[in-house]
């Protein structure tokens, strides 16, 4: 898909951040909150993922890694395909 095609179907992304977020964690969890219907991750041949599900992928992520008593500062090895899962997965290295 274009990056023209993009913008015309998705729209551009908003570059105006309501304040100062100290990690991936607080942006996503801010966009989850305030619009968490529009399109976070896109990707060719799939449905996008929505800042709502992005959200909820990314505290499934944590919640099973502290399970397995995993915490901040442990280093976690993750193998993905490329795609949305992929990225997805990236911002459980975030503070829960």
């Amino acid at each position: 898909m274009s990056k023209d095609i993009t913008r015309r179907q998705f729209g551009p992304a908003d570059d105006r951040v309501s304040g100062p977020f100290s990690c991936l964690k607080d942006l996503l969890a801010h966009y989850a909150r305030t619009t968490p219907d529009r399109s976070a991750i896109l990707a060719a041949g799939r449905s996008p993922l929505t800042y709502g599900a992005l959200w909820d992928q990314t505290k499934e992520t944590i919640r099973a890694l502290r399970s397995l008593r995993v915490s901040q500062g442990d280093r976690v090895a993750v193998v993905l395909p490329t795609g949305p899962e992929g990225a997805a997965a990236h911002p459980a290295a975030g503070r829960p």
